[in-house]
């Protein structure tokens, strides 16, 4: 199938509306891969049907199955394992102590971008391993994707041998059953964690809550500079007082500069934080 110049500027513009994504030349083959995709499960007879018929097909809905498609979504559990040491020894461990002090037992979490929900599960298990009586603390995980069809796996919760590879064999057998050849999130675990669609370019999650951790790693990086600028106002509305922003190794702290964040170094690598009055 090839795509000419007008027809990728029109669909570039069109994906760029509705979920601030860039699609850049360099992508056209990705592009092509999953409008070929698109176009048998619609039923059109061509590219051209399709474009014409993106109204018919639900317009900014069926454009968000198509953006959510062009994002990379392969993850894991416990992926990059040097940021999550520096969560849970040189972030988590003090606050929770500030918490405890002031006798708030209560945590939240925010996965932004969760893909099939391996980070937010991770996070969860993070917070019942950190805090000493877990148990006794009221937690909240919530992840939140574009691709429908992620979140929807997320909440069934059952993963691939190679999913789970990166987990010790102590958390494998804690937080997760056997299930043929997979490995499904133990119950106790589940409860904690909740999924919701979310397009981070144009909303916050429905929720009023703030979270006292924010998780929005490598996803930025494939928006707009005007969609990235209205993502991190996002973020920040419902980042804690006192709570910490994590975004990936390769987003620059100049991104979040002017949006009521600034970049703390915590154990060599930097997070950030609302800024003090």
């Amino acid at each position: 199938m090839e795509i000419g110049a007008a027809e990728f500027q029109e669909l570039q513009e069109k994906i760029e509306r509705v979920s601030g994504i860039l699609l850049t030349p360099s992508r056209r083959d990705r592009v092509l891969d999953c409008l070929e995709e698109r176009i048998a499960a619609t039923f059109s007879s061509s590219l051209q049907d399709y474009l014409r018929g993106l109204d018919r097909l639900g317009g900014n809905v069926e454009l968000e199955v198509l953006a959510s498609m062009l994002e990379p979504s392969e993850t894991y559990f416990h992926r990059d394992p040097l940021q999550l040491n520096v969560f849970t020894q040189d972030v988590l461990r003090a606050w929770v102590e500030d918490r405890a002090a002031s006798g708030r037992h209560r945590v939240s979490a925010w996965s932004a971008g969760c893909s099939s929900g391996e980070e937010a599960y991770t996070l969860a298990i993070l917070l019942m391993e950190s805090i000493p009586d877990s148990k006794n603390w009221s937690t909240y995980v919530l992840g939140t994707d574009l691709n429908r069809g992620l979140v929807k796996s997320a909440r069934e919760a059952i993963y691939s041998p190679r999913a789970v590879g990166e987990l010790t064999p102590q958390l494998l057998d804690r937080y997760f059953m056997p299930e043929g050849d997979r490995f499904r999130v133990v119950p106790e675990l589940r409860s904690l964690v909740h999924f919701d669609f979310g397009n981070l370019s144009e909303s916050a999650p429905p929720t009023r809550m703030t979270f006292d951790f924010i998780f929005c790693r490598n996803v930025l990086l494939y928006f707009t500079e005007e969609a990235r600028g209205r993502a991190i106002e996002h973020l920040a509305s419902r980042l804690a007082d006192d709570g910490f922003l994590f975004l990936g190794y390769s987003e620059p702290s100049s991104w979040v500069v002017g949006h009521g964040l600034v970049p703390v170094r915590r154990g060599g690598m930097i997070v950030y934080q609302r800024e003090s009055n």
